[in-house]
């Protein structure tokens, strides 16, 4: 489906089932989820720290603080984006 619908990226954890010339035979990128929302971090800059914190602002009962959002992203199989969080943290709260 991905490739029909002329998608960049296919967004996995299991990037094994894929073959690893599916880049060159398709013109598509295997991505995990990880690198695929560093990426596009990087390119919104500090429009993440909106973005996330609007995110976390929707979770009431139970609330989530900073901290425990990146851990739980962090357990989930995303050590990047948590590591990003917790780096802009303090950025994050203030948007809160």
């Amino acid at each position: 489906a991905a490739i029909k619908a002329g998608a960049n990226y296919i967004v996995t954890f299991n990037k094994k089932d894929f073959p690893t010339n599916a880049e060159s035979l398709y013109k598509i990128k295997v991505i995990s989820p990880d690198d695929f929302v560093i990426l596009i971090a990087k390119h919104i800059g500090s429009k993440f720290d909106q973005v996330f914190a609007f995110w976390i602002s929707q979770y009431e009962k139970p609330r989530l603080t900073v901290s425990e959002a990146a851990r739980a992203i962090d357990k989930s199989g995303c050590p990047k984006i948590a590591r990003l969080i917790r780096d802009r943290q303090r950025q994050i709260r203030e948007l809160i």
